[in-house]
């Protein structure tokens, strides 16, 4: 059986704003590759972070732990915006959404 999981990641940066707007599946498989891309594509200097999820069909508990750290990062300020009610059900659970910045 094939793994058919996929996460997409589009950046888009003007002046101090970065827009990563995900789509796809973030889970244990996808994580780490967003990690990575994540740190390719976000600026050196501190700015604001949006993590648009408007079009994540998923996510796992550790594709929420890894959205909370990208959040989280001491760096930037950071906004997560458009979850669907999927989403923000496992952000809830695991206690990740106490900072209300996350929609």
């Amino acid at each position: 059986m094939a793994d058919t999981t996929y996460l997409d990641m589009k950046a888009e940066t003007s002046g101090r704003v970065t827009v990563l707007a995900l789509s796809g599946e973030l889970d244990v498989t996808t994580s780490g590759d967003l990690m990575a891309q994540a740190a390719r594509v976000l600026p050196a200097q501190p700015g604001r972070l949006i993590l648009d999820l408007s079009d994540l069909a998923f996510a796992d508990c550790q594709g929420a732990r890894t959205l909370a750290a990208l959040a989280d990062s001491s760096v930037r300020p950071a906004i997560i915006r458009g979850a669907s009610p999927r989403v923000r059900r496992v952000l809830h659970l695991l206690g990740l959404t106490r900072s209300g910045r996350w929609w």
